[in-house]
């Protein structure tokens, strides 16, 4: 694998996660 696509994929896992815990933030806001 390229570095590039490397780069890509740790971008992508990255942005995910944070997806993620934005969602389980903003569902314990709520239930707060």
């Amino acid at each position: 694998m390229s570095s590039e696509v490397l780069r890509n994929h740790k971008n992508q896992s990255k942005a995910k996660l944070n997806n993620h815990n934005y969602e389980n933030s903003k569902t314990a806001g709520q239930a707060a």
